[in-house]
C-alpha cells in the first residue's frame, strides 16, 4: 500500500512536524487519522492546553479532522467511520455529542458514518473529554455482498 502522510497547510493548533506521529495517513483507498482531542499549544502558556466542556472539545476536535481531511482533497461525506474515545469522567455529558455529530455529518439520508465509542480511565491530556479518530474512504460505496443468503420473511 502506498502511503504518504497529510500535511495540512492551515493547522492553527499546534506543530505537527514535531511530533513523531502524523495527523493522518492518505493512501489511494482512502485516509486514516490519528486521533484528535482538542488540545493546542497556547503561546502566552508556552504549554499546551485543553479547554472546554465535551462538546466544545468535540467541535475542536472535529475542526482539526476538517483540515485534515482537506488537506487529503476530501471532506466530512467521504467519512465512513469514527471512533470516538471518552473517558469515565465525562461519560454522563457524552449523549450530548450526538447533537454536534448531526451537525457535522448531517441528516441520516447523507449517509451517517458508523460510530464506535469507546469508554476508556483517562486520555494523555489530563483535561481531554474526548479523543476522536476517523476513517474516511476515497472509494464510491456500493452495497457489499456478505456471501450468505438473504434471511427469509419466515423467521
Amino acid at each position: 500500500m502506498t502511503k504518504k502522510a497529510i500535511e495540512p497547510r492551515e493547522f492553527p493548533f499546534f506543530d505537527y512536524r514535531r511530533y513523531t506521529f502524523s495527523l493522518g495517513l492518505d493512501t489511494p483507498e482512502g485516509v486514516w487519522l490519528s486521533g484528535h482531542t482538542a488540545f493546542r499549544y497556547d503561546p502566552a502558556l508556552k504549554s499546551v492546553v485543553v479547554e472546554g466542556d465535551i462538546v466544545q472539545q468535540a467541535r475542536t476536535a472535529y475542526e482539526k479532522v476538517r483540515l485534515v481531511l482537506e488537506a487529503a482533497g476530501l471532506g466530512f461525506p467521504h467519512v465512513v467511520q469514527t471512533v470516538e474515545y471518552v473517558p469515565a469522567k465525562a461519560l454522563q455529558d457524552y449523549p450530548r455529542v450526538a447533537e454536534l455529530r448531526r451537525q457535522v455529518f448531517g441528516p441520516a439520508e447523507a449517509g451517517l458514518p458508523a460510530v464506535s465509542a469507546v469508554a476508556i480511565r483517562s486520555l494523555l491530556r489530563p483535561d481531554a473529554l474526548i479523543e476522536v479518530e476517523v476513517l474516511a474512504s476515497r472509494r464510491k460505496h456500493r452495497p457489499v455482498d456478505p456471501g450468505w443468503p438473504a434471511p427469509s420473511s419466515s423467521c
